[in-house]
């Protein structure tokens, strides 16, 4: 999906990845001296009509299982860029119609298409009043009918809007619905569902409320390690943000053993070319200065180091 680079949360209709946005959190209370540390985790992008055909052609073509599986969306992930929404977007909009394929939700609406492009193009400009009004229009033709993925995308979308609005417990609701349908459709354990739990622990991160986005990636994590595996690279960025977030709780033995399986995965799945490994080092390297462990510290910012060196060094 196309991202626009003036706003990488609104995609449009082809299948490239969109930007992400970074929020930080305070990790620890109480101290002046606290690390502001970016969990780069962003808002889903509004999403398109354009998956739906999309989805049709591959469940013609034989791709039935997830629409070829999970492995097929992450492989086009860039195992560079931290865990965001964008890696999960896709996973509807490569999957979730395969299942409603023949079905009269997939009877060609284009007064739905029209408002929902309509919004998205509003969405853009951040017109989100305007936004707002179209999304609405473009729900009542699909609302009602919790199998149809319409109805999920626009709410998706309405939410989207209401959070850029400010207004949280209306963008909770939708997404929350939104969710819903995803898992009425596929099932609980599918990893489309991963879309409407990232989401709202997204919304609840931006509220502060980390226990509660801690619980929805924690769920999101065991469907994706029920589906890849415990020692899958793709796995790598959610385990991290699950450990700035008991960081951010004060929960550190928890904190450090995810770091920990992070770079264990990083290291012994992808190798210290991995480019975000010496990120995560440095990550790890000021939780340790946190609890004071400084001479930890040290040591493991000096292997973030050498390793950046050799990773920026021209090949022999």
């Amino acid at each position: 999906m196309v991202c626009p680079t003036a706003n990488p949360r609104v995609c449009g209709s082809s299948r490239r990845w969109c930007g992400s946005r970074s929020w930080s959190v305070h990790l620890a209370k109480g101290s002046k001296s606290n690390q502001k540390h970016m969990i780069n985790a962003s808002r889903f992008p509004l999403w398109s009509a354009s998956w739906i055909s999309t989805q049709k052609e591959r469940k013609t073509s034989g791709m039935d299982k997830s629409c070829g599986g999970i492995n097929q969306v992450l492989r086009t992930c860039d195992l560079g860029v931290p865990f965001t929404r964008k890696y999960l977007v896709l996973f509807l909009s490569m999957a979730l119609v395969c299942v409603l394929q023949g079905t009269n939700a997939f009877a060609q609406s284009t007064t739905w298409e029209a408002l929902n492009a309509a919004g998205m193009d509003a969405y853009r400009q951040q017109h989100y009043a305007a936004a707002k009004e179209l999304f609405l229009e473009a729900l009542a033709l699909v609302e009602g009918d919790d199998t149809d993925p319409r109805q999920a995308t626009t709410l998706n979308n309405l939410a989207a809007v209401h959070e850029a609005l400010g207004e949280y417990e209306q963008a909770e609701l939708q997404y929350r619905h939104a969710l819903t349908i995803i898992e009425t459709i596929q099932g609980p354990h599918h990893p489309d569902v991963v879309i409407g739990l990232n989401n709202l622990a997204m919304l609840y991160f931006t509220q502060k409320d980390f226990q509660n986005a801690e619980l929805l990636w924690q769920r999101a994590l065991g469907i994706l390690e029920q589906h890849l595996g415990p020692e899958h690279p793709h796995l790598i960025q959610l385990i991290k943000t699950l450990a700035l977030v008991s960081q951010a709780q004060g929960h550190m033995d928890q904190a450090e053993e995810r770091y920990k399986r992070a770079i264990y995965i990083a290291k012994h799945a992808l190798g210290t070319r991995y480019p975000y490994l010496p990120h995560l080092l440095e990550l790890y390297a000021q939780f340790l200065r946190q609890v004071s462990r400084q001479e930890e510290a040290v040591m493991v910012e000096k292997e973030a180091q050498a390793i950046r060196a050799r990773q920026t060094s021209p090949p022999d």
